[in-house]
């Protein structure tokens, strides 16, 4: 976790980042994620922004995982829901 840590912390120096913003969906991925993006934006200072992305295909325990997630590890955290994104998408790409 410190290595991941490290090298991100590494990139956003070089890249002169002065912000994150980060969609959490409330699965593993978007957790952990979370987890290092908020270690590295506390040893940086620099603002770590998550958006909540509920939609209509998450299941309840992803929703509140998503709330949970932001409210522990993001200074500012935003609410999107994307059913009406991802249905207009399953629209135009499934048949």
């Amino acid at each position: 976790f410190e290595d991941i840590v490290e090298f991100s912390a590494n990139y956003i120096m070089k890249s002169d980042l002065r912000s994150a913003i980060l969609g959490i969906s409330g699965g593993l991925d978007s957790t952990v994620v979370s987890a290092i993006a908020y270690e590295v934006s506390k040893k940086f200072g620099i603002e770590f922004i998550g958006v909540e992305l509920p939609s209509s295909t998450n299941s309840f325990e992803e929703t509140l995982s998503s709330a949970a997630t932001t409210s522990a590890f993001c200074e500012n955290n935003k609410k999107l829901n994307i059913s009406t994104f991802y249905n207009t998408m399953a629209d135009s790409c499934f048949w």
